[in-house]
């Protein structure tokens, strides 16, 4: 038994990462009904790449292997956004940080930070996050129920801790709750509010809508004010297959250019010269 524990004690800590890959389908939803567009459609190039780094799974409190809540998504244009920052985020950060880690995580790159509630294994490393944040010369958003604010503020107040770049929170409120107008806010800090949407969403809280979309929607989970984010990719087009239309229309004795020309109109059906119906056409974006 000492023998088992004494090796378990040893066990570096574990570090967690996932490479999500989008790929692109089509649902044919009629394939009775003539050729299908895809046949003239090339996906090819056009996955998408995420990276998923969990800086802690721990619920409560630390493990000896797993820090508590924090995880950071890596999107494919260089910047991350980080949802929850329980204690010790910024030294898990640090880890990954470091050139020799497979899972590379550039500090500089977060640029939103999503709570998802204010419990302690959420929520205790935030002060220190934004230190280090601030000190790698990171403009920053907070994103967060009601009550973030006022947490940020008494800690940097009573730490006497001033801010080099400036500091964003937005809360998001329910019907119920208002914008705290007591809050003395410093001038490094600006203080928004964003009540939902009339479907109970809050909508664009990330605003590179050319790489991901966030919105947000309340939960429950033990009496406390919950929020769930949903990280959403616009749609992407594929590119026409120049040589699949040619085969195509040589084959139906039809004019390339008119082919062309119909799917850059993404019309919903259309009949090549010898009667073959194209149909199940996506919606280009």
């Amino acid at each position: 038994e000492k023998k088992r524990r004494s090796t378990e004690e040893e066990k570096p800590a574990r570090n967690f990462r996932i490479r999500l890959f989008y790929s692109f389908s089509l649902e044919i939803s009629n394939p009775t009904c003539g050729h299908s567009v895809t046949e003239f459609l090339n996906f090819a190039g056009l996955q998408r790449k995420m990276e998923l780094i969990f800086l802690g799974t721990s619920a409560g409190s630390p493990t000896v292997d797993r820090n508590v809540q924090s995880l950071v998504l890596k999107l494919e244009n260089g910047k991350a956004l980080m949802i929850d920052a329980g204690e010790g985020t910024q030294q898990q950060l640090l880890k990954y940080n470091n050139a020799n880690s497979k899972a590379k995580i550039k500090i500089s790159s977060i640029e939103t930070v999503f709570l998802t509630h204010l419990h302690g294994d959420h929520l205790f490393g935030v002060p220190g996050l934004l230190c280090l944040l601030d000190a790698s010369n990171s403009t920053l958003r907070i994103v967060g129920p009601y009550g973030l604010c006022e947490f940020i503020l008494l800690v940097l107040r009573i730490s006497k801790t001033e801010l080099k770049n400036h500091l964003t929170i937005v809360e998001l409120l329910t019907s119920t709750e208002e914008k705290d107008s007591k809050l003395e806010i410093p001038h490094f800090v600006t203080y928004e509010t964003r009540h939902q949407d009339v479907d109970g969403v809050w909508y664009d809280l990330y605003d590179k809508k050319h790489v991901v979309q966030v919105t947000a929607a309340q939960i429950d989970h033990a009496n406390m004010p919950c929020l769930a984010y949903a990280v959403i990719e616009p749609p992407r087009s594929g590119k026409i297959d120049a040589t699949a239309v040619r085969t195509r229309a040589s084959e139906a004795n039809d004019d390339p250019k008119r082919i062309f020309t119909l799917l850059r109109q993404q019309v919903s059906s259309f009949f090549l010269a010898d009667g073959t119906q194209i149909d199940d056409i996506p919606q280009f974006y």
